[in-house]
C-alpha cells in the first residue's frame, strides 16, 4: 500500500513540476517572441497602429543601423498624454507603440534611445544647432546624417470652430502621422539621391503647398522650374512633374520638353481648371494622350458634400487605388470638370486610358460659358447628364535605352484635388488618394507616402499581446490550473480506492 501511495505521490509531484517549468518556459518564450518580433493586434478600425508594407521594405533594405534618439524619459513617454499649450491632445503611448514596432520589424537595424535632454546635453546639442528642438521630439541618425522629427508634426490636427465665430477656437488631434514621419527621416539619412517632384512655373499656377508637404513627406525633393525663362530641360533626376493650375496656356517649346520627359517613361500630375480662356497648345498635347479637359462644371443635387457644386466621387477599381477600395470616408471634389477619354476602348497604341474618378448618375454638367455658370446650383435646361468621369489615368510602357521597361504615366483631374483645402482634409479620402497615385506612379524611387491614419472616435482600441506575457497569464489562469485540478481530481479518485 505504501509503495502504492508513494508511486502515485511521486508521480503527481512530477506533473506539478513540469507544469510548473512548462508555465516559465511558456512565458519566458512569449516574452522573447513578444519583444523580438512585436506579436501585437491592432484592433483599431483605421489600423493606426499597424505598420505599412511600404515601411516594411524599407527597414528591410536597410544596410547601415540607425538609431532614433527620443528627448524625453522612456517612463514619461510611455504613460502620459501630452498637452501642447494646453490645446492640442498627443498620445504618447501611441507613439512609443509605434517605435516598438520600428525596431522589432527592422531585426535590429533600427533602436530607439530614450534621453533626459537635461541629462544628455551635450548629445543633443550636436543635433540642435538651431535650439528648435522641444521635449518629446526625436532624432533620427545614420553615420553623419540626421534628420529631426517634432513631436506635433506626427499627428493630425484640426481647428474647430465651437462658437460659430468664423475662426478655429480650440483644436483637436483627428489622426496618426507618425509612420509618415520616421519613414521619411530613416531613408532621408540613409538614402544618398532623394527623388526629385518639379512644379512646372510661369503660366500663373497656383501655389501647392499642402501637396509639396506631402511630397517632401515622402522624401521628395520639390523645385520649381521655369522653362520659359531659359531652362532648356527638365533636371535630369525628374522623378514627378506637376502642372497645377495653369492660367495661361504652354509653348510649343515647353510641350517639347514635357513629351520628351514623359517618353523616357516620366510621371505627370496635372490638376487643371475651366479658365475660360483657349489654351490650344496645352489641348493638343492632352489629345495626344488620349485626354480632354473639358470647361465645364459639374454639379450634383443628390450627391453631394455641402453644396450640388461639391460633388461626391466613387474611386474606381486600379491598381492604384487597391487600398482604398474598402475606405468609408468619401472622395469630395469642389468645382469639377469632366475629364473625356478620346479614344474608343480607351486605348490607342500603346498608351491606354483608365477611369479612376467618377460622378453619380445624378450629376450634371454646365458650360464655364453660360451666364450662371456657377451662379445657380439648379438643374437647367442645356444642362449635361452624367455621370462623369473626373479623373483619368493614361499610361504606356515603354523599353528605355538601356533596354528596360518603364512605365510612363499622366494623371489628369481638376484643381481642387490639388488644393491645399483637398489635400488637408481629414475627414476626406482626397489626400489618401492622392498619396495612393504617388506610390503607384513611382514604385520604383526611394520614397514612400503613407497617408494620416485617421482617429474613428466610434472605434475603440485593444492591444493584445499573442503569445506575450498577457496570453500567457490568461492560459495560466484559466487553462494550466484547470487541466491540473482535473487530473488532480482523477489520481485522487484512484488513490481512493487502493
Amino acid at each position: 500500500m505504501n509503495h502504492r501511495k508513494l508511486k502515485y505521490g511521486g508521480l503527481a509531484l512530477a506533473l506539478a513540476l513540469a507544469g510548473v517549468g512548462v508555465f516559465v518556459l511558456i512565458n519566458l518564450l512569449g516574452d522573447l517572441l513578444t519583444d523580438r518580433f512585436y506579436l501585437k493586434l491592432d484592433m483599431t478600425r483605421e489600423r493606426l497602429y499597424e505598420i505599412s508594407e511600404e515601411t516594411t521594405q524599407a527597414l528591410d533594405a536597410l544596410t547601415d543601423p540607425v538609431t532614433v534618439y527620443v528627448w524625453a524619459n522612456e517612463s514619461d513617454f510611455g504613460s502620459v498624454q501630452y498637452m501642447s499649450d494646453g490645446t492640442v491632445e498627443i498620445n504618447l503611448p501611441a507613439v512609443r507603440e509605434t517605435l516598438d514596432k520600428y525596431e522589432a520589424l527592422s531585426r535590429g537595424k533600427v533602436s530607439v534611445e530614450y534621453r533626459d535632454p537635461t541629462l544628455s546635453k551635450a548629445l543633443l546639442d550636436q543635433y540642435n544647432p538651431a535650439g528648435d528642438l522641444s521635449l518629446y521630439d526625436m532624432t533620427v541618425t545614420c553615420g553623419q546624417r540626421y534628420k529631426n522629427v517634432a513631436l506635433l508634426d506626427m499627428f493630425a490636427v484640426q481647428g474647430v470652430d465651437d462658437y460659430g465665430y468664423g475662426y478655429a477656437t480650440s483644436y483637436q488631434t483627428v489622426g496618426m502621422d507618425a509612420e509618415q514621419q520616421l519613414t521619411t527621416a530613416i531613408m532621408t539619412v540613409t538614402l544618398a539621391n532623394p527623388p526629385r517632384a518639379v512644379f512646372l512655373q510661369g503660366h500663373g499656377e497656383y501655389e501647392a503647398a499642402a501637396l509639396k508637404s506631402l511630397l517632401e513627406k515622402a522624401n521628395y525633393l520639390c523645385e520649381d522650374v521655369n522653362l520659359t525663362a531659359g531652362n532648356t530641360a527638365l533636371p535630369d533626376d525628374t522623378a514627378l512633374l506637376i502642372l497645377n493650375t495653369p492660367e495661361a496656356d504652354l509653348s510649343a517649346e515647353e510641350i517639347y520638353h514635357l513629351d520628351d520627359y514623359l517618353s523616357a517613361g516620366g510621371k505627370a500630375f496635372f490638376f487643371l481648371m475651366p479658365t475660360g480662356q483657349p489654351q490650344p497648345v496645352l489641348d493638343r498635347f492632352l489629345a495626344d494622350w488620349g485626354i480632354s479637359f473639358e470647361q465645364k462644371l459639374i454639379f450634383d443635387a443628390e450627391g453631394y458634400n455641402a453644396q450640388p457644386l461639391q460633388p461626391i466621387l466613387a474611386v474606381l477599381d486600379h491598381e492604384a487605388t487597391d487600398a482604398l477600395q474598402n475606405a468609408t470616408l468619401p472622395v469630395v471634389l469642389p468645382y469639377a470638370s469632366p475629364v473625356v477619354s478620346l479614344w474608343a476602348g480607351n486605348q490607342q497604341g500603346g498608351r491606354i486610358v483608365t477611369p479612376l474618378l467618377k460622378t453619380a448618375a445624378t450629376a450634371y454638367a454646365r458650360d464655364v460659358y453660360a451666364e450662371d455658370a456657377s451662379t445657380s446650383t439648379d438643374r437647367q435646361p442645356g444642362d449635361e447628364d452624367g455621370p462623369f468621369t473626373a479623373a483619368l489615368l493614361t499610361e504606356e510602357y515603354i523599353t528605355d535605352s538601356q533596354g528596360e521597361i518603364r512605365r510612363a504615366g499622366l494623371f489628369v483631374s481638376s484643381f481642387y484635388m490639388g488644393a491645399d483645402d483637398s489635400l488637408a482634409a481629414t475627414p476626406l479620402l482626397n489626400g489618401r488618394f492622392v498619396a495612393a497615385l504617388i506610390s503607384y506612379m513611382n514604385p520604383e524611387v526611394n520614397s514612400v507616402v503613407i497617408p494620416t491614419k485617421e482617429y474613428d472616435i466610434a472605434a475603440w482600441y485593444l492591444n493584445t499581446d499573442i503569445l506575450g506575457v498577457k496570453g500567457v497569464w490568461v492560459a495560466v489562469l484559466t487553462l494550466v490550473p484547470l487541466c491540473f485540478a482535473v487530473f488532480g481530481y482523477l489520481v485522487w479518485r484512484r488513490r481512493r480506492h487502493l
